[in-house]
């Protein structure tokens, strides 16, 4: 097994309690004596937040969502007189505010009674008394989000104007409760699971095996708001890419992966994780967000569900809606032709060098909800956008924003990048054979149309648990519908799913794999090989198994046997190929996936047919005892059981804790486990200041053994 982590963690890997962070002075411009002055105000951070839906951020500054309406108490030197005086107010973005680039509202008086679909910059008083003045603030639902400086403005009966300047910024978000907002969101309970919940889940598997591993988003964390903002305002973004939804997506597509803008997330598939954290030891957002802004340099390592909740992370944090989905069988399709190609030799040996598209076991990313102005109608809702770094688009190592409308179409001529959404779901796969004679093209021995995009997945609303979203992507495979989009996309591309024509085959290969083999332990692949016809068939059957990894690249070969087989007419012959983990261990990669290639070359016929198995093995799961309640603030343990599956010792042990429970996360190193053998280990650990019942996620790591996890829940008083 490979796989490895630095050997001491460093300092910040553990915190409770924030800095305090430097408060910027508060100004006010002078006014000529005896005019009408502000003396102080009063942002309602209580008031506000709740309104806004935003008292989740542990922010110091005052978050709002743009599309309603913000409450300021402000008191003069004397009293408010509104036919004689008038409050203003104008909020400034970025370093030299203008009205034509919308980083420079001014919110001007309004007079008179204000509608309920009133959707402009405006301060309107709402009431006041004496000197004392509630100031209502309208922000425009199409307003710039991001962090804005608020300026307080009283003019007099004499046309004199006086400012106050807010010390404290305001920073304003994406608003789905506004049905003028691009990412307006109209069910309730979906707001709640996709912009206001951060306790999320991602999901792996091969096929139809779909597993589920908790994850801490953690999107209302002082550092992660703050951290998207400057990442944003620091490299590729304009300001009026900030109003909108589907650019913001875009760019924050790139942002997450570290390839062109020395972004968050460093990706590595190779199996070495010296001098970072492999990604299996992740279990939440919030400390690669910290880890990223102390440091100010890229976190290493990550792979495609780590982008893929991060990128959640950052879309919910900004307000748009988002989810992390996982799609078993996922092409990656380099050439744009949405045809995944395999090459075999003579004897069915896979020819991986030959090889440039791949089929991985799973692939996650994000769909981000949103209107889309930009098409044509019919596009907005759901779109895919993805921060693994796997093709570049526009020069730029991002995906998407892609209808999921587009991609189940068939149209994928539209933006952004819907034509490798649709490969990923919906290719085919062709297998090529050499015959072996020099100078021979291969040629294509089996066409499989439906062995993509198996199954598409993301958290339910409101469950821990799956639901399987493939209808939203893909219509049914064979479906009137299916073949309506092919032959949209044959617009397009050519030669999709209509490649050659397969002449009929009369001995047929059905494999069995067994469920739920722990690691360590034998198993066996059972082969039956079938004769359809009236006639003997003398066959070659070749078995090639490769531990590979979840992309689907082949790492290490297993095993290889070539055997003869004979089956009488219309009968079965069975052939059991039995796996010792002596035979595979050693050569198992992160996630202990085994790939076995099956070919049957018929000598009568010359037939080929080509099956593939993909098989995972289990990993032990962490057992958690936690209390089943504890005071919000207060320090609790938390005790962590498992046991050592491998007939080998582990070393350089380490368990990682995070959660939404917590107050922090920690990574603490662990002694050598013995082979097989079931350790205990306890950590101290911080409840939240947040009440309710959340979770608490850990992790395991060592050179031989890497992706252990387990969880617990915990109520929070």
């Amino acid at each position: 097994m490979t796989g490895r982590t630095v050997d001491q963690p460093p300092t910040w890997w553990y915190w409770e309690t924030e800095e305090p962070m430097v408060e910027p002075v508060a100004l006010m411009s002078s006014g000529t004596d005896g005019s009408v002055k502000i003396q102080s105000y009063d942002l309602q951070y209580s008031t506000n937040q709740t309104g806004h839906r935003t008292e989740q951020y542990e922010n110091k500054e005052l978050v709002l969502r743009r599309g309603q309406q913000f409450k300021v108490d402000i008191t003069l030197n004397r009293d408010y007189n509104g036919e004689k005086h008038k409050l203003s107010a104008e909020l400034k973005w970025g370093a030299t505010p203008k009205i034509s680039d919308g980083t420079l509202a001014i919110l001007s008086p309004i007079a008179g009674p204000i509608s309920a679909t009133f959707d402009d910059w405006g301060t309107h008083v709402v009431n006041a008394t004496g000197p004392n003045v509630s100031v209502a603030l309208y922000v425009k639902s199409d307003s710039l989000v991001g962090r804005f400086r608020l300026v307080l403005m009283v003019t007099d009966e004499n046309g004199l104007k006086q400012k106050m300047n807010v010390k404290d910024e305001i920073f304003v978000l994406f608003n789905p409760w506004s049905k003028d907002d691009d990412v307006y969101l109209p069910e309730d309970d979906q707001k709640q699971e996709y912009v206001l919940n951060d306790q999320g889940m991602y999901f792996y598997g091969s096929g139809k095996n779909v597993y589920g591993a908790r994850w801490y988003l953690g999107q209302f964390e002082e550092y992660v708001l703050r951290c998207i903002f400057e990442l944003l305002q620091t490299k590729r973004a304009k300001p009026r890419s900030f109003g909108s939804p589907v650019e913001i997506s875009r760019v924050l597509s790139a942002l997450i992966n570290s390839n062109d803008d020395n972004g968050v997330l460093v990706g590595n598939w190779s199996g070495d994780y010296s001098g970072g954290t492999e990604p299996t030891a992740w279990t939440g957002s919030a400390a690669i967000f910290k880890q990223y802004t102390l440091t100010k340099k890229p976190v290493k390592f990550a792979q495609c569900w780590v982008f893929a909740n991060v990128l959640t992370t950052a879309l919910r944090s900004l307000g748009i809606p988002a989810r992390s989905i996982c799609n078993t069988a996922s092409a990656h399709d380099t050439d744009g032709n949405c045809i995944m190609d395999y090459h075999f030799d003579s004897n069915g040996k896979p020819m991986d060098w030959l090889d440039s598209d791949s089929v991985w076991n799973f692939h996650c990313w994000t769909d981000a909800w949103m209107a889309r102005p930009d098409l044509p109608p019919g596009y907005g809702g759901w779109q895919a956008v993805d921060a693994t770094p796997q093709e570049r688009s526009e020069g730029v190592f991002q995906l998407g924003p892609a209808p999921l409308a587009a991609v189940k179409a068939g149209h994928v001529q539209l933006l952004f990048d819907t034509k490798f959404v649709f490969a990923e779901v919906n290719a085919c796969k062709v297998n090529w054979k050499f015959s072996g004679v020099e100078n021979e093209p291969p040629v294509p021995i089996h066409i499989d149309t439906d062995s993509v995009g198996v199954l598409t997945v993301t958290k339910a609303v409101g469950k821990m648990e799956k639901e399987i979203i493939s209808d939203q992507y893909k219509p049914p495979e064979g479906s009137t519908e299916e073949l309506l989009a092919i032959y949209t996309v044959e617009k397009y591309i050519n030669s999709v799913k209509k490649l050659v024509v397969e002449t009929k085959k009369d001995v047929e290969i059905v494999g069995t794999l067994p469920d739920d083999i722990m690691i360590g332990n034998d198993f066996e692949l059972v082969l039956l090989v079938r004769n359809t016809s009236s006639e003997d068939r003398n066959c070659v059957l070749s078995i090639a198994g490769t531990s590979v990894y979840y992309t689907g690249v082949r790492a290490k070969e297993v095993i290889y046997e070539l055997k003869d087989v004979a089956v009488k007419p219309l009968g079965e012959s069975e052939y059991r190929l039995k796996l010792l983990a002596s035979d595979y261990l050693r050569d198992l990669v992160d996630q202990a996936n085994i790939r076995f290639d099956v070919t049957v070359v018929v000598k009568e016929t010359n037939q080929t047919i080509i099956k593939g198995y993909d098989f995972k093995l289990k990993k032990p799961n962490i057992k958690i005892t936690v209390p089943s309640t504890v005071h919000k603030g207060s320090t609790f343990y938390a005790k962590a059981e498992f046991t050592n599956p491998l007939p080998y010792k582990l070393q350089k042990c380490f368990f990682s804790t995070e959660g939404s429970a917590l107050a922090g996360y920690k990574r603490e190193m662990f002694r050598i486990i013995k082979a097989n053998e079931t350790v205990e280990y306890e950590v101290k650990l911080v409840a939240k200041q947040k009440t309710g019942e959340r979770d608490i996620i850990m992790s395991f790591s060592s050179t031989e053994l890497i992706g252990v996890t387990g969880e617990a829940d915990i109520i929070i008083q």
